[in-house]
């Protein structure tokens, strides 16, 4: 592609005729377009906060000087990226600016005069060949994740690829990360960071590949001293044929750039925890820590999940048999089952060498909690039992930010999992009806949804925020900046014939595009597979959804299980270790459940692959193309599995055979570089 760095995308900001590049905002301002030429525009140089990454701020003020669109851009030419966030922001010092319509934070128009594009356009001047790459979102779904890809012709209803979030969660019905392909050798990758309902229009017409990235419907003025973050789109360009080598350059981005890091500039990394169900009692709680710290189980997570909260009561140990849910906005400590608090547990849990995490919802509240009941001027209403605090509202994101704040310091929690488990979009239409607007009741609460976020990270830097939302339905560019999603889709919540080969699927397309991403697996039944199914880039012990032992227990089978455990605990190090590497998934389709599937990670000398038969599977044996492998090498393999190695020639490593003689059976191959 053109070279590329600041001087590039700046230029792409200034053209605005249908006959050159272009990735501009996009939007209407009382009742005009905007424009970068009639709009008075300033550049200017900030400071690198990150080596090889520059950033820019680019000023546009309206004709009538009562808005700013203040533009930041990080540009990373090593990788070919582009970050763009508007903000915009009134510079009346009282009354309203004027409507702002149908904001699009990113317009972007490719048309691409080179020697490659040229062999695409047919004799109508159109681009022949037009694909998107995209991925179903999470909807508790065997196939949560599975890609839809679309290619786009020049005829009408072919032309234009439409991808929108129909619930106020980011990645419930499309992922927020797609890809377009020009051709075979022209690619552009794209995140979204709006952790709401955006949306995308991708289309082919007239010789021009173009897109667009904006909120659902917009329609609102601003008010003397607002400002707004509006959506951040991240575009990666990449020129080649060889998609996977384009993916892992997303993948490295990401990791260099994106993933969130502790106090000392480390990343933080998705732990190895056990999950709890926060009914079980604080003595079987410390039972459990103690049991691990003396078996030597090397978890470093305790993971104490929904129901520890609401009125002093008796509970029952199932979660699933429990009040958890409309219990949600009393977020006080249940002391009949935990006595003093949580801080009993934490000790137990500390004192065993492991890390505590706590499960809070904290956006929901049903009616009858006493925070609703004293501050209805917080929650949002429309229609049910379930209230939204509104994080639009400076008080509302105080209390979130004092409220987590608190249950952090005060019962010693390290980890913090915040679950979002309700459509927000009725809830924004009721405020926007109210204010006559459109949109705006949706920015106002994600933008305070990052300043609860960013507050807790910046108030406690080692902090790991775990990103659930019914599972996986709200990840995005912004938030996997902030958080990990470790419970990626609650189909793992369900007792399922499939639990096994749902987290297959996930590894094998999540993975192209997110280092970071869990789930769990239930400890009974608890078989190799199960374990190799789920324990990419980390795994998830499961003894919430259902309580699969006892800390009392000592028969044979629970000892077996322990020592499963602590097996797969260490294994899973090593692992994730891999993991902060490359990505290949070496077989095909793995959403047809008769296909075997096998991934890949590794870097230049070394790596891990697991694969998996299935119980549909008949074949025995797969061969696949192992990637960055040096012919002439000689290579260790290590079945970690059986814990036979043995020494294979890079030829041999290449083309690898793996035999699983059983369905529901698994391999897992460390290798490593002996002799280039």
């Amino acid at each position: 592609m053109k070279c590329f760095d600041n001087d590039f995308v700046l230029n792409l900001l200034n053209t605005v005729n249908g006959e050159s590049d272009c990735a501009v905002p996009s939007f209407s301002y009382d009742g005009n377009d905007f424009s970068a030429e009639t709009w008075r525009k300033e550049v200017e140089m900030l400071p690198s906060l990150k080596r090889g990454q520059e950033r820019l701020k680019v000023t546009f003020v309206s004709p009538d000087k009562k808005i700013v669109l203040e533009l930041s851009l990080k540009i990373t030419p090593k990788y070919g990226f582009v970050e763009y966030t508007p903000v915009l922001k009134s510079l009346i010092k009282k009354g309203t600016t004027g409507i702002i319509r149908d904001f699009k934070s990113l317009s972007f128009r490719y048309v691409g005069h080179n020697k490659e594009i040229d062999r695409l356009i047919t004799f109508q001047r159109q681009l022949a060949y037009v694909r998107v790459r995209r991925q179903y979102g999470s909807q508790c779904s065997l196939l949560d994740f599975v890609p839809d890809d679309v290619t786009l012709a020049p005829v009408p209803h072919h032309d234009t690829c439409v991808m929108e979030q129909m619930q106020g969660r980011s990645s419930n019905d499309w992922l927020p990360f797609f890809g377009i392909d020009v051709g075979n050798t022209i690619h552009f990758n794209v995140a979204v960071g709006w952790s709401g309902a955006w949306k995308s229009v991708v289309k082919t017409s007239k010789g021009v590949m173009s897109f667009d990235v904006d909120l659902k419907e917009t329609e609102f003025a601003l008010q003397a001293g607002e400002s707004y973050e509006l959506p951040t789109v991240a575009v990666q360009f990449a020129e080649g044929e060889d998609l996977d080598k384009i993916q892992n350059m997303f993948r490295r981005y990401t990791l260099e750039y994106q993933v969130p890091r502790d106090a000392h500039g480390r990343i933080i990394l998705p732990p190895i925890p056990m999950m709890f169900s926060g009914t079980v009692p604080t003595d079987a709680l410390q039972a459990y820590a103690k049991r691990f710290r003396e078996s030597g189980i090397p978890l470093e997570v305790f993971w104490l999940d929904a129901g520890w909260y609401g009125p002093d009561r008796p509970v029952a140990w199932e979660l699933h048999e429990s009040d958890w849910y409309p219990n949600a906005g009393n977020w006080r400590v249940n002391q009949v089952i935990h006595p003093g608090g949580l801080k009993p547990v934490a000790d137990a849990v500390h004192k065993a060498g492991m890390k505590m995490l706590l499960w809070v919802e904290m956006e929901r509240a049903v009616k009858k909690s006493p925070v609703v009941q004293e501050h209805p001027e917080w929650f949002i209403e429309a229609g049910g039992d379930n209230c939204m605090l509104d994080l639009g509202k400076k008080e509302a994101c105080d209390y979130a930010i004092e409220t987590i704040s608190g249950l952090l310091k005060n019962e010693h929690i390290d980890c913090y999992r915040e679950d979002f488990n309700f459509d927000t979009i009725p809830f924004w239409n009721e405020q926007d009806k109210a204010m006559h607007t459109k949109g705006l009741a949706e920015i106002r609460f994600i933008n305070g949804f990052y300043r609860f976020w960013r507050t807790l990270r910046k108030n406690f830097p080692n902090l790991l925020i775990d990103n659930c939302a019914s599972g996986g339905r709200r990840i995005d560019w912004m938030t996997i900046s902030l958080s990990i999603p470790m419970w990626r889709s609650d189909f793992s919540c369900q007792v399922s014939a499939h639990n096994a080969e749902a987290n297959q699927i996930a590894v094998a397309y999540l993975s192209r595009w997110l280092p970071f991403h869990a789930s769990g697996h239930m400890l009974k039944p608890a078989t190799v597979y199960d374990y190799a199914s789920a324990c990419v880039p980390t795994t998830i012990f499961n003894n919430c959804d259902r309580n699969w032992f006892r800390p009392e227990q000592d028969d044979a089978p629970t000892r077996k299980l322990l020592k499963d455990v602590k097996q797969r605990a260490a294994l899973s190090r090593r692992i994730r270790e891999c993991c902060l590497k490359d990505f290949h998934l070496l077989t095909e389709s793995p959403e047809i459940m008769s296909n075997m599937v096998a991934v890949q990670f590794n870097d230049e000398k070394h790596g891990v692959i697991v694969a998996c038969r299935r119980p549909e599977t008949r074949q025995k044996e797969l061969t696949v193309m192992v990637h960055d492998i040096q012919l002439n090498g000689v290579y260790e393999l290590e079945n970690a599995l059986s814990g036979e190695k043995r020494q294979i020639s890079g030829a041999a490593m290449r083309s690898l055979s793996i035999r699983l003689e059983r369905p529901r059976s698994a391999a897992i191959l460390f290798y490593r570089l002996l002799k280039e």
